[in-house]
């Protein structure tokens, strides 16, 4: 009896160990906050963007650590991250950027901005810097926006933001 509870703690461990040298992929958040916009990067032609573009690999400036961003044109706001345990040399991921309603100037109105990017992995990381800048009237709403990023369906980081005039300098 004790040779079969031995066995069947053995094969137990057997099981855990393997199951357990999986890669592990991890995500985080290093700096987030105010950034300062150089907007010099490429442009792209993107619906999903409420402003209908997006700007790729813009010189933006770290300017401040905070969650709480006055509401003004022309402010940048998010963070950088990085995401290690990657086996890919080219990942997509999704980002989902939930705000308050933007009265967009064709009429329409976006409280939810999504859209997929393709991103360049180098030994098995990603360092990358995710912002939004409030470039047009119509964008700047006050309220909650969070914006999150998703890998194959899976949530790897989040991140919430409080847009106010009361934080206004």
């Amino acid at each position: 009896m004790n040779k079969y509870l031995i066995l069947i703690l053995v094969m137990f461990l057997m099981s855990c160990s393997i199951t357990n040298n999986k890669p592990t992929i991890k995500a985080e958040i290093y700096k987030y906050g105010i950034y300062e916009s150089k907007a010099n990067g490429l442009v792209l032609a993107n619906q999903a963007i409420p402003s209908g573009k997006i700007i790729l690999d813009s010189e933006d400036k770290y300017v401040k650590e905070t969650n709480k961003i006055p509401l003004r044109l022309n402010v940048s706001f998010g963070y950088d991250f990085k995401i290690s345990g990657l086996k890919e040399k080219n990942i997509t991921l999704h980002c989902v950027i939930k705000h308050p309603p933007i009265h967009k100037p064709d009429g329409t109105v976006s409280t939810l901005t999504e859209y997929d990017y393709s991103y360049e992995v180098e030994n098995g990381k990603l360092d990358y810097g995710a912002y939004y800048t409030m470039n047009h009237d119509y964008e700047m709403v006050e309220g909650t926006w969070i914006r999150s990023y998703y890998y194959k369906g899976k949530l790897l980081i989040s991140k919430k933001f409080f847009i106010s005039k009361k934080y206004v300098e």
